[in-house]
């Protein structure tokens, strides 16, 4: 049974005391083994020993860095002398959490994410609950700090989305998880015995609650004066306070006020009354809105942005501008006389709270993070955010925690567009570094993040980056295992014996390999990795939803023709790629000069003056230009064509083949494409050619004469036998899914 504690910072029983208690009553119904740290003799602690649960009482006073909306003021003097304790509170917490022995440590407040970094040091795993709001407006300092301590943690939970919007953290798992409320509170109580429960008289008069006892951002000044614009026919039934307190609050009201003082029975104080009114002066979350929903009752609260999730377009609630106790009042009159408009808000109160905030719909949801909490947390070191890894993780993600290092937030020579880093659902870091390259980076704080106790697994993306080489180095001298993914690799027997040496080092450390073919296997155990550690995996970067079911029928090829711009009739080969010399498309231009009945098309970009100055000196007719597309413009336009073609002089893989075969085309392409050598086989779904290059060195015109034969013999097979390879390339590229490469990952992990 996995174990976690929970740390809550405040004695008394507030808001985020119960919600507390709810959520590690949540966790032990999902079978946690639970303990929580509370301050010693406190009602806090009574309740929870009184609720059954195991309690470790601390006796250091919390030194919380209290800053939030309706809080107390910045480095007030009390800021500074909360500041000394939080040393001391610190150490009493680590010696409970080390005695209890944890598998998590849940904090309770964002007033106490200074122990982020004491836990981390420890070797604890930490979740946090961020109950209080952002201040407006408020100190760019403290919102600097409170980032970057939340960043440290393995999850941060945010009970609405506009403040989980608000703190935008890239570097850490952060999930809404909402307040609940008890599943009692949706069984309706007969007001009569609500009424008897508080000591108040049964009345056909309109009664409304109001829980703000005399805090003055509870809205305790507004309600006041509203009191003496009601008329008598309405009656205030006020808790929160002190019965005395609120008597003298209430002092010069004109309708009757009913003062109860502080309500334990709040289920009771909602069930004798017909409406409940929030009138806050400062943003927070407002508990009472659902719990008044729960109880099916309308609510009339103040409009704040913090807070507009909660209202659904003012259908569950009347909202009022903070502060103006004349509109306060003209609402109540408005639900006091309108009991049609009462109803039908109340109701739409209740189906929301049970569909938002009922123990069923928020305890599955606690249930399923805290075990993601307490389950494996992958880091994956690669390059950049690429739309095919930014779909990979974002799967991965779904099942295990994952976090992504990238090197960098693009690369050079690449369409800005085509990179998902602003569309990413997982935690993901871009940290300071020196660019190297197209796409790599020198990164030192790999080092840290590799060493960071929050991740059970480590995977990087191979090796050659400064940044993957600062992190083999790192882990191999801790003793840390780790995985190395790679995308593909020819060995290279005619390499110096230097450069063999370093790959070696580099590459045979890893405690496992995963491979995406049999030639990439060749590649590691040539390079020091042991057969036995390789797991053989499918790199794409294709969804099962997009496979088709079989190549383009004629008439849909000519309708996407006319989409494009295409010739409706003759065959037309396509390739796609960066107008890049290894990519072979001189070459290809060249062979298609050849071939004056093929139309080709070129889907990547702008080309270069060198491919526009050699179709002109040529004058070549038949090759096309598409600058720049999309992935599933890209798909449209394989559909519309029929071959694909890849003359590349190498490629680690080539996800373009995947996705040409995916859409039902044969692929044309050289042994110096291992996406080609391992999905493709000739005559039965494509052709492989020779590129001509042997141990680095390149047969000149070789190239271009392979390219131009292999597109002839396509131009002459019959449609019947192109829609016959197209067919066997979806049969062979069908496993070679995002959904099969995310099992295959995690089949390794467990």
């Amino acid at each position: 049974m996995k174990k976690i504690l929970f740390v809550g910072h405040f004695g008394k029983t507030g808001g985020a005391g119960i919600s507390m208690l709810r959520t590690a009553r949540a966790a032990v119904d999902a079978g946690f083994e639970v303990k929580l740290c509370l301050p010693a003799a406190s009602p806090m602690a009574e309740k929870a020993s009184a609720e059954g649960f195991s309690v470790a009482e601390y006796v250091s006073q919390p030194g919380a860095i209290e800053y939030y909306s309706g809080g107390p003021p910045l480095y007030r003097r009390t800021y500074f002398k909360k500041a000394l304790r939080q040393r001391p509170f610190a150490n009493e917490i680590l010696k409970l959490a080390k005695d209890f022995g944890p598998d998590a440590v849940v904090l309770n407040s964002v007033t106490t994410s200074f122990m982020i970094p004491h836990l981390k040091k420890a070797g604890f795993r930490t979740g946090i609950f961020v109950r209080e709001t952002f201040p407006e407006g408020g100190s760019k300092h403290m919102l600097k700090r409170y980032r970057k301590l939340l960043s440290g943690a393995s999850a941060v939970y945010f009970i609405s989305d506009h403040d989980r919007d608000f703190y935008v953290l890239t570097g850490t798992r952060t999930r809404t998880v909402r307040n609940s409320v008890p599943d009692v509170f949706f069984d309706k109580v007969p007001k009569q015995k609500c009424c008897e429960a508080l000591g108040l008289p049964q009345t056909d008069g309109f009664r409304i609650l109001y829980l703000g006892g005399c805090d003055p951002i509870k809205g305790a000044a507004v309600i006041a004066e509203c009191s003496k614009l009601l008329p008598e026919n309405i009656e205030i039934v006020a808790c929160g306070s002190e019965k005395t307190e609120l008597e003298k609050l209430f002092g010069g009201a004109a309708c009757k006020v009913s003062c109860i003082g502080v309500c334990n029975d709040m289920r009771s104080a909602y069930g004798a009354c017909d409406a409940a009114v929030i009138p806050i002066v400062k943003a927070h979350q407002a508990r009472p809105l659902f719990e008044a929903g729960a109880a099916g009752l309308p609510v009339i609260i103040s409009d704040f942005p913090e807070i507009s999730e909660y209202v659904d377009g003012g259908e569950n609630a009347l909202t009022v501008t903070p502060g103006n106790a004349r509109e306060l009042c003209g609402a109540v009159l408005r639900l006091c006389r309108e009991p049609e408009l009462r109803d039908k808000i109340a109701l739409a109160n209740y189906e929301r709270a049970l569909r938002n905030h009922s123990n069923s719909a928020v305890h599955e949801l606690i249930a399923e993070e805290l075990a993601r909490l307490t389950g494996p947390s992958v880091l994956y070191v690669t390059n950049i955010p690429s739309p095919y890894r930014v779909d990979f993780f974002s799967e991965m993600n779904k099942k295990v925690n994952v976090t992504a290092l990238f090197e960098r937030a693009s690369s050079k020579g690449r369409e800005k567009s085509w990179f998902k880093n602003s569309s990413c659902d997982f935690p993901y870091v871009i940290p300071k570094g020196i660019r190297i390259g197209e796409d790599k980076a020198l990164n030192p704080s790999v080092k840290k993040l590799v060493a960071d106790t929050r991740f059970s697994d480590i995977v990087l993306n191979g090796y050659s980056s400064p940044t993957e080489m600062l992190a083999i180095r790192k882990l191999r001298r801790t003793g840390r295992p780790y995985t190395m993914w790679i995308d593909g690799g020819f060995k290279k027997e005619y390499e110096s014996g230097s450069a063999f040496k370093i790959k070696k080092y580099f590459i045979s450390g890893a405690a496992a390999y995963l491979s995406p073919s049999e030639i990439s296997d060749e590649y590691l155990t040539y390079y020091g990795a042991r057969p036995e550690r390789i797991v053989r995996y499918p790199f794409t970067s294709i969804y099962k939803a997009e496979l088709f079911e079989k190549p383009a029928s004629e008439e849909e090829k000519k309708s996407l023709r006319d989409e494009f711009g295409l010739p409706k009739n003759g065959r037309i080969a396509v390739a796609v790629g960066s107008f890049i010399r290894r990519k072979g498309f001189l070459e290809l231009i060249k062979a298609a000069a050849l071939c004056p009945e093929l139309t080709v098309v070129i889907c990547g970009g702008d080309p270069t003056d060198e491919y526009v100055e050699l179709i002109n000196s040529r004058r070549i007719r038949n090759v096309r230009f598409i600058g720049f597309l999309k992935k599933d413009r890209v798909m449209k336009l394989y559909r519309a064509c029929d071959l694909f073609v890849l003359p590349t002089r190498e490629d680690i893989w080539g996800l373009v083949v995947n996705e040409a075969m995916a859409c039902g085309l044969p692929v044309i392409t050289t042994d110096m494409c291992v996406a080609g050598l391992t999905l493709v086989k000739s005559g039965v779904n494509g052709l492989i050619i020779k590129s001509g290059i042997v141990n680095g060195v390149e047969t000149p015109g070789e190239l271009e004469r392979n390219t131009a034969n292999a597109l002839k013999q396509y131009c002459a097979l019959s449609s019947e036998e192109l829609y016959l390879q197209g067919e066997k390339a979806i049969e062979v590229v069908s496993s070679f899914t995002i959904e099969e490469c995310v099992d295959k990952h995690l089949s390794l992990l467990n």
